[in-house]
Parts: structure tokens; sequence; C-alpha cells
């Protein structure tokens, strides 16, 4: 077989198989028993080479021919020059080793089983890989067509107890796309069972991305995206729409995150700040994993530098209280905390709480910062 390595001379990932992948003893002998190999520099520099010219047109035909979108990209050829496999990016030598052995396998090889596909072949078994595979190579279209002829042909004909799988659920709803999904109901009607597998508000977070892909963002960004000019939408008119087809509760909290996606993009700080304490208010403080960290990158961008406003700036203390109840430790919480407390006059707590996160992160220069201020009476906020 033939293998080609596609990379460009600025690609770090490329040198990086150049120097531990390539290297490796185990992926040497590989490639030398079983491979022509062939390396082929896609991009042009001052700095090349006479042999390296000399194939400025052979890259160009193979970038046409297999358009190369990522570096490093690596081509299987079969010994008549057929494409049969192909993978992208970099990869440690046990990866790259299993690579190079699947590219020999006709099970396998991408090309090999996308033929098969489109002249009508349906083996279940390889349709779950197939559709794993385009999408791990970035072809999501053909990728969710070949998952759908997968879940469409086959899971939704077995047994129940055969179907409600962590694997099984694992792959239909990294292909869940649209609520005409014959599969998207069981994200609504089986979320208890489905959550139990993965966790609490997984079905919810799973039809909360359809119904914002299919009902606010084409109203929100127009259907061709983000355009030029953006005209504020009817917030009530969406709510309305979705609240018939779904819910009040799963418009409410689909509409509010499309508010703060729509208003930060406008930089509208009124309605950003109004958009996240609504949001806050509405749905609670998460102060579970990333969570956490969120709601305080939350607090401390949008409220604590962009309000004045007393009633919002005592919110933000709140909350930053819950999320130090809920993890004591978390310096970031308490610099935040600090500050928010400096802001509303609270002097004396704010240097207490400012003096505890320095102590425990004393090689943080923005904390140190913040201290000094506010035992001088600075703001620490840009005014």
């Amino acid at each position: 077989m033939i293998f080609v390595d596609c990379f460009a001379s600025w690609c770090l990932p490329c040198k990086k198989m150049d120097d531990s992948v390539y290297t490796d003893t185990g992926v040497a002998a590989e490639l030398d028993r079983d491979f022509i190999c062939v390396k082929v520099q896609m991009d042009s520099t001052g700095r090349d080479n006479a042999m390296t010219k000399a194939w400025y047109q052979e890259a160009d035909d193979i970038q046409r021919r297999y358009v190369i979108q990522a570096y490093p990209s690596f081509l299987f050829l079969s010994s008549t020059g057929e494409i049969v496999h192909r993978a992208f990016g970099y990869m440690a030598p046990g990866e790259f080793i299993r690579l190079l052995k699947s590219s020999q396998d006709s099970n396998l090889q991408y090309y090999t089983l996308l033929h098969q596909y489109v002249e009508g072949g349906r083996n279940f078994g390889q349709l779950k890989y197939l559709a794993n595979l385009c999408q791990s190579l970035g072809d999501d279209t053909l990728a969710y067509r070949v998952a759908s002829d997968y879940i469409d042909g086959y899971l939704m004909h077995i047994d129940q107890v055969k179907l409600f799988t962590l694997e099984n659920f694992q792959f239909i709803g990294n292909f869940t796309e649209h609520s005409s999904d014959r599969w998207f109901h069981f994200f609504r009607d089986k979320s208890a069972m489905i959550d139990s597998m993965f966790h609490k508000g997984y079905c919810r977070e799973m039809v909360d991305y359809v119904i914002t892909k299919e009902e606010i963002e084409p109203v929100i960004w127009g259907r061709g995206g983000i355009g030029e000019k953006l005209i504020k939408p009817n917030w009530e008119t969406i709510i309305e729409n979705i609240s018939r087809k779904y819910s009040l509760d799963y418009a409410e909290r689909t509409v509010i995150n499309a508010k703060i996606r729509w208003y930060t993009y406008n930089k509208d700080w009124p309605h950003i700040i109004e958009s996240n304490v609504e949001k806050v208010d509405r749905f609670g403080v998460d102060t579970a994993g990333w969570g956490r960290y969120f709601l305080n990158n939350m607090i401390w961008e949008v409220i604590f530098l962009h309000t004045n406003k007393r009633a919002i700036l005592r919110k933000g203390i709140k909350w930053e209280g819950m999320l130090l109840r809920a993890d004591p430790e978390n310096i970031a919480a308490m610099d935040t905390y600090a500050n928010l407390l400096y802001k509303t006059g609270k002097r004396r707590q704010a240097l207490n709480w400012e003096l505890k996160a320095a102590r425990l992160d004393p090689g943080n220069k923005d904390i140190a910062m913040n201290y000094d201020k506010m035992k001088k009476g600075d703001p620490t906020w840009t005014q």
C-alpha cells in the first residue's frame, strides 16, 4: 500500500509526528514492512529546496483530488493507487499503529465502506462504525445520514431492553439533530430512564439543543447565519411558538439563553445583565462541576464589571456566597466575592476575603493588586 503524509511547513502537530512518532521503532517497523511512504509539503515557502518545488504540482493535485482541510492528513492508497482510507491530526505511536493496521483491513477502510454504503450495502455493524468515522473526518452531513440509517434500520427495531443501554444512547444522542428524527421522542418521553444512564438533565439538554436549532436560531440570526444587520427578535412570539410545540418550561429556558447570546453579540450591556440575572433568578444557581466556574465568570464579567446598581450587586454577593458554601476553598469565588463587597461599600469584609484569597494563592498578581487597591480605597474596576 501507499501511505501519504500531507503536511505543512508551519504545522506544529506535523513536526511532532516527525519528532516522536515516525522515529518510534514500532511505527517504523510497521511502515517499512507494509507501505511505500511519501511525505508531501502542501504549502510553499521561500525556503523550499528544489525537491519540494518539484512537487508543487503534485501537491496541488492531491489538494484538489482529496480536499485536504487539516494537517497532518494521512492518505492510504492501494497498490494500484485507489484511495481506501484516510485520517488526520497528531496521533501517539500506539494510536498511529492502530491506524496503520485498520488501513489494511477492508472492514475498517473508510472509502471501502463508503463505496459499499453508496451501492446499497447495509451491514448494520459496519454502519455504526462508518457513521462515527465520517463524523471524525468532519463530514457531518454524511455521518448523520449513515447514523440515521443505522438507528432507523436497526436500533428502532430491537427490544427496548436491548435498546436502552448507555452505548446505544451515546450514539443516538450524538446524532440527534431534528425533532423529526424518529428517536427524538425518547428524550422527552423516557427522560428519567435515559438520564439515569448519563446525568440529571441530559435529556432536557438534548431537547433544548434541537429546539434552539429549529425554533430560535433561524429566527434571531436568519437562515443563513449571523447577518450584518440584526433586528431585535420578538421574544414573546418565539416563546409562544415553542410553548405550543413543547411547553412553557422549554420555551422560557431556551429563550433566556438565546437572549444572552443575542445581546452579547450586540454588546447591549443593560440587557446582557438583565438576561443573566433573570436566568439565575428563574432557574437557580448551579454549584456543581463546571457550573460554578461559569457562574463565577458571569458574575465577574457581567455584574461586577458592568453595573453599579446595588440591587444587582447584592444578588451577585448572594450567589457568590452560595458558591463558597458549596466550595469553601474556591479562590476565584473568594476574589469575586471580595470585589463585590468592596464595590457595595463593605470595605472591611472585602479586605478580609481578599486577604484570605491572597494567602491561598500567594503568586496571584491580580488578587495582590486588588488587595492593595482596596487598602488604598481605589476602585478595583474600570470607572
